[in-house]
This record gives structure tokens, sequence and C-alpha cells, in this order.
């Protein structure tokens, strides 16, 4: 018969070295993982149960030490625990447990979706939106951006709006992503037009009509502006970036004859002309050259300043200067600027709450876009 150990102290001192065998930590020492506390709560409970001389049953623990083993009687008998896979069998698999927002490697929700789901985690990212209905009835809900094109009729999405017409929160942030896949499907904004200036205006209030706001609580004013030319914008950076697929080692009517994926063979040979006109291609290099003239980068990501700005104001609890915008993205995740011109310009209006001049004539245009 096991034997039983009467000292309290010396048994949970017992359990706590298996557990540090098993997970590589002791308990009382150091702050876990929520999933790895649930495993090791598991393993607390059963290890319990065998030091006190009660049935083990169907169980796993770790391996043990030798002087774990000789003071812990019928550990031998157990040593297949040591297998920490046995810890992720189905009946061992520990609850799903909440996430935060921000979180990019956040599992869906919906309980019907696939467990073996192996996007990159850059494209699990979740937003956490309001979804109102016909009847007007508001559920708080997470989405991804395939989420929001699968939305059913009379379901869309709401976006909340600062003070000087730009979107901004979770749904700011969903439906600047959802115009990106907009302005990427060229058969809704054909390439072959020169400009998005060029592109009729019956292109544009189809798509906005038909496709965006369907799908998002936007209004045919200030909303509109902002979209339409969020997506040109987004349209033109797509568009140059096709360039990069035309072969110079092969003729016009080479290239020609193999489009990108979603272009017709005209569309393609009418974007290669435009682009091999000398007048562009002239164009073109300037606009490398001044590009290589931006030595200073932003660590703002693909966040637009605007929501940018609304978070700090929600964090500092007042409204947030421009000024201080510029600074925050132009520093690292360590606090230090991301290199010493950025310090340089911004340290001696830190706080003021003031753009200088020079910040003013470098940021100014993006501190106005999305």
């Amino acid at each position: 018969m096991p034997t039983v150990i009467e000292d309290r102290s010396c048994r949970d001192e017992q359990i706590e070295n298996m557990i540090h065998d098993a997970f590589g930590y002791h308990p009382s020492n150091e702050r876990v993982d929520p999933v790895e506390e649930v495993k090791m709560k598991r393993l607390s409970k059963k290890a319990k149960s065998c030091v006190d001389g009660q049935p083990i049953g169907r169980t796993h623990l770790p391996p043990q030490s030798t002087s774990v083993g000789a003071s812990i009687p019928n550990l031998g008998t157990i040593n297949q625990l040591g297998d920490s896979s046995s810890l992720h069998s189905p009946q061992h698999d520990p609850p799903t447990l909440p996430t935060t927002q921000d979180d990019t490697s956040t599992l869906p929700t919906n309980h019907n979706a696939s467990t073996n789901d192996q996007e990159s985690p850059k494209y699990r990212k979740y937003w956490v939106v309001d979804v109102v209905d016909e009847q007007g009835l508001t559920k708080e809900t997470h989405l991804r951006v395939h989420d929001a094109w699968g939305l059913p009729p009379g379901q869309r999405v709401v976006v909340p709006w600062n003070n000087i017409g730009q979107p901004i929160g979770e749904g700011g942030g969903l439906l600047a992503i959802f115009l990106g896949t907009v302005a990427m499907d060229f058969t809704l904004f054909p390439i072959s037009y020169a400009m998005w200036t060029t592109m009729p205006n019956v292109y544009k209030n189809e798509v906005y009509k038909n496709t965006v706001q369907a799908k998002f609580v936007v209004d045919d004013g200030q909303h509109k502006r902002f979209i339409l030319q969020s997506i040109g914008k987004k349209w033109r950076a797509r568009r140059g970036k096709l360039y990069k697929m035309y072969d110079t080692s092969k003729t016009r009517e080479e290239n020609i004859a193999n489009p990108p994926l979603g272009l017709t063979r005209e569309q393609w040979a009418s974007f290669i002309d435009y682009r091999n006109d000398p007048k562009n291609q002239e164009k073109s290099k300037k606009n490398k050259e001044n590009r290589k003239k931006q030595n200073i980068p932003h660590t703002g990501g693909s966040k637009s300043i605007a929501r940018k700005r609304a978070e700090m104001g929600i964090e500092k609890g007042a409204p947030v200067s421009r000024g201080d915008v510029w600074t925050a993205t132009h520093k690292r995740r360590d606090g230090y600027f991301v290199n010493d011109e950025a310090r340089l310009i911004s340290v001696p209006d830190e706080g003021s709450g003031q753009l200088s001049p020079e910040v003013a004539s470098r940021s100014t245009p993006s501190l106005n876009n999305d």
C-alpha cells in the first residue's frame, strides 16, 4: 500500500518539484502563461492524488528525478507521463482562453471554423467591430477582411470617424484593409487608364454604392470623398508594382502574351505602352530619386496617422498635437528615435505640442492622409 505523506508542506514541495521537472519552471517563483497554468493545475491535481496514495487511473505525469521518485512510492509505474505530447491529446486539451484584440495569433471565435487553419499570423488579425443589421440592432464581433466581404445582406460594419473626416478605431482599420482589396481588383478599376483622375466616375460610384456602402456604414458626403481618395491611392500603388512583372529581356509582344493574373491582354498592353513612354520613364526616374531622399523612416506601419492620433488621445485623455504624433511615429519600441536626424528634429519640439518648420515640411502630407 502506498505510503501517505502526512507533512503537507513536504507534500506541496514535492508536487512543485514534479511540476518543475515537467515544465522547466517553479510555480511558486514565476508567472506563467495562462494555457500553461491550466496544464500545471491539472498536473498538480494528479500529483496530489499520487502523493496522497489515491488511485490515479488513466493519468500521465512527467518523468521524475531519482530523488523525487525515491521519496514518492509508485511513481515509477507512471513514467509514461514523460511524453509532454500526451498533454495535447484530445482529453487533455486546455479550454480556449480569451486573447486581446492586438494578438495577431488570435484563434477564430467561430466554432465552425477549421481548426487546421495554417495561415501566417500576420493574416490572422481580427478586428473587434460593431455590426448593425437592417433592424438597427448592433452586435460586437470579430472580423477579418474576408469576413467583411461575406457579411449577409443588410449587415454592415460601423466605422467611427474623427472630426476631420478620417476613419479611426478598429472599424477604420478594417475599412482600410477592405479598400486595399477593392483597389487590387482591376476588374473593378481597369489599369488601362493613365491616372486615377481619368477613371470614369461610373466605375467609382458603382463600387462605392454596391461594394463599400453595402458592407460599411458610410455616407455619400465626406466619407465618400475620403474612401474614393483612399482607393485611388492604393490603386496607383498597386498599379505601379505591376511594372515589375514586365520582363525587359523579352519583346513587347512576348510580354503582352503573358499578362499577370487578373488582367486581359488588352489591359496589359495598354499599361506597358503607358509605362514605356519616354515622358513617363523620366517621371518615374525622378520619383525614385525623390524617394531616396526620404531618409527618416516612420514606425507607424500600416496604421493610419488618424487612427494613431485617436489611440494616443484615448491613452492621454486629452487631444494630441500633430507634433506629438510625428514624434511617436518616428520612435522605435524601445523609445529611441529611428535615427539621429529624427532625434535632432524632434527633441527641441517634443512636448511643445507644435511642429517645427522642418517637421511640418516633411510630414504634413502624411499627417493628413490615411
